[in-house]
């Protein structure tokens, strides 16, 4: 996934200048020279963001550092817009200078996602990964009671699993991508909460019509439970980078068609 950022985000084609004549041929000239420049800084940083994407995917990465690099590399990122921004340029280049600032916004959008991602996931797993196996610890005493409220005390036991992984779902600040699937997760939590605080109360009641359709509803819930996790939320993330670089390789064309098209006026 990395791979094609560096290939993709990279595409400011190193600009040659066309035959044209006098002043506005060095006007064109210089223009280009400026932005020759500036590309030759983008390659660091946008490097540094599909490497820094690899490895907060990877485990036993350190999530601080790689932050921190990445934080760093849309900082860059932003500064070489501005200098896009700034640069004098000939009328017959705006339509390339349009271009080039579109190109580099989304290279530095991009980068902002990646450092987001990089803060969001590492804390994601710490809230989600122990409902699994708390989920299946239920399971296990919820077999082996002998008693009512061996059940209750067994149910008790995952809610409060349940409750801390819902506070630290809810403190986390996701990326925009992916704030539909955050949110699913909060409400699928709440849902199993309810259903096991509701089985609960069946159980402490003796309530013997009400508890099978509770049993059931609980059954559901744990099923519910094994749909949250991180990784879906990481394919997720992998769907919402893809799709920004393929918005990256549609803007790099468009930098070509604009410098074609210079060229071809200026010839």
């Amino acid at each position: 996934m990395g791979g094609r950022i560096a290939a993709a985000a990279v595409a400011l084609v190193l600009l040659t200048p066309a035959g044209c004549g006098d002043d506005g041929r060095q006007q064109v000239e210089r223009y280009i020279a400026d932005v020759n420049a500036i590309q030759a800084e983008l390659r660091e940083p946008l490097t540094a963001v599909a490497q820094g994407n690899r490895e907060f995917s990877a485990k036993g990465s350190d999530p601080v550092a790689v932050e921190r690099r990445l934080r760093r590399s849309e900082e860059t990122l932003r500064g070489l817009g501005d200098e896009v921004a700034a640069l004098s340029t000939p009328v017959a280049a705006a339509p390339l200078r349009k271009a080039l600032l579109a190109l580099v916004g989304a290279e530095a959008e991009l980068a902002a996602e990646v450092t987001a991602l990089a803060r969001y996931l590492p804390a994601l797993r710490v809230a989600l990964d122990p409902l699994q196996p708390a989920s299946e610890a239920l399971i296990g005493k919820l077999d082996s009671a002998a008693t009512r409220q061996e059940q209750r005390s067994a149910i008790l036991a995952y809610r409060i699993r349940v409750k801390v992984s819902l506070v630290r779902l809810q403190a986390l600040e996701p990326p925009p991508a992916l704030l539909p699937s955050h949110r699913a997760q909060e409400t699928t939590l709440v849902r199993i909460d309810a259903a096991a605080a509701a089985f609960s109360s069946a159980i402490l009641e003796n309530d013997r019509e009400a508890i099978p359709g509770l049993v059931a509803r609980f059954a559901n819930a744990g099923r519910a439970a094994r749909s949250v996790s991180a990784q879906k939320v990481q394919i997720a993330a992998i769907k919402a980078y893809n799709a920004r670089v393929r918005r990256i390789q549609t803007l790099a064309s468009r930098v070509g068609v604009e410098r074609r098209r210079l060229q071809t006026e200026l010839g």
